[in-house]
């Protein structure tokens, strides 16, 4: 797969995911007790399902129908499209997504929905390719330029993230063997080493977006996340100190950590100019999770403080979106800031008063 059709194929993943919003549309069927006003037919059940998580962490209960459209959305074999206008019609199993499933799998585990979040990760589990990893639409058709279903390293650390949300500690040692065939090595010098790349088709190069998730599954950790304890900062992969029990995730934070101080405004875009917030949100948690005490913490959260009234609200309706609120409160929380002042906004009121009734 060309570097080219890669970049098209993470800017298609990030729509699919609610990540970039698209333009809004009229609210489609099934709605009521949905978060948010945008059209969801890219990211419903995933920014649902990061509302549900983030609004728990902050131990503010869900609204019960807010629960019921995310498990009404599941499809008869456990996995989820991105959004199902009629919940009446089967499935497109070619269009079940791993990214909107492995989320709405978490946020049904925390949320009290237990069987519903189990039937889900067997979904996962039984989609697996044969290297560990998982594809985005596993159940899919490739086409000459693109394989949905072979595995990629955001779609493989969401996986993980469900996985060790459901089952606690059984696949914490899982994720850095599989996913250290997607990391950038030391060879590549300090700019470069220890990230990942969004797939190993072609040779390897730093994807921060890729890094990010990933780097999350290596935590063992689980959303929300409930920090009790950090440790001083870990020795860099590449020294001969380096144990290599700990020598993907290191490098992969070490990586993350490197960008966010560098990048005090957030970790760029990597299409066009701007910030990727998601990113940065992604790799602060992914930081957090990790337990060590790394400064860029504090960087990125300053960052995104700023920039959240632009990342939250759209610019023309002012509409609130969930996506970019539930990341930051999920933030906030790890860290245990003040959720109800956070940029200028009240990240839970937000989220809540965004409800579709």
């Amino acid at each position: 797969m060309s570097i080219s059709i890669k970049l098209a194929r993470v800017v298609a993943l990030s729509l699919t995911l609610g990540l970039i919003v698209p333009t809004i549309a009229q609210a489609a069927p099934s709605s009521a007790g949905l978060y948010g006003a945008t059209d969801p037919t890219y990211d419903g059940v995933y920014r649902q399902a990061l509302s549900l998580l983030a609004l728990t962490g902050a131990k503010v209960k869900p609204a019960p129908s807010a629960i019921d459209w995310l498990v009404s959305q599941q499809c008869a074999d456990g996995g989820y499209e991105s959004f199902r206008a009629d919940i009446a019609t089967p499935c497109d199993i070619t269009q079940e997504d791993s990214n909107s499933t492995a989320i709405a799998a978490a946020a049904l585990q925390v949320t009290g929905k237990k069987a519903v979040a189990s039937k889900s990760t067997a979904w996962l589990l039984a989609h697996r390719n044969k290297d560990g990893g998982i594809g985005f639409n596993p159940l899919a058709q490739a086409s000459p330029d693109y394989d949905p279903t072979a595995s990629d390293a955001n779609s493989t650390g969401l996986m993980f993230l469900a996985l060790n949300t459901v089952s606690p500690t059984k696949y914490k040692n899982v994720a850095a063997g599989i996913l250290a065939k997607y990391q950038v090595n030391c060879s590549e010098g300090a700019g470069k080493s220890g990230a990942l790349d969004y797939q190993i088709a072609d040779g390897l190069t730093a994807n921060d977006y890729a890094t990010a998730q990933a780097a999350f599954a290596f935590t063992g950790v689980a959303l929300p996340l409930v920090i009790t304890k950090s440790n001083a900062a870990p020795i860099n992969p590449c020294s001969a100190k380096s144990k290599s029990t700990t020598k993907v995730a290191d490098g992969a934070m070490l990586y993350l950590a490197t960008r966010l101080t560098n990048n005090p405004r957030g970790i760029p875009s990597a299409f066009g100019t701007g910030t990727d917030w998601n990113t940065t949100a992604w790799a602060t948690l992914a930081l957090v999770g990790s337990g060590y005490r790394y400064p860029a913490i504090s960087t990125a959260v300053a960052a995104m403080s700023d920039g959240a009234i632009s990342w939250a609200f759209e610019a023309n309706t002012n509409a609130a979106k969930p996506g970019p609120l539930a990341m930051m409160l999920l933030v906030a929380t790890s860290l245990k800031l003040d959720v109800h002042h956070f940029g200028g906004i009240d990240l839970t009121k937000s989220i809540v008063g965004s409800l579709r009734n």
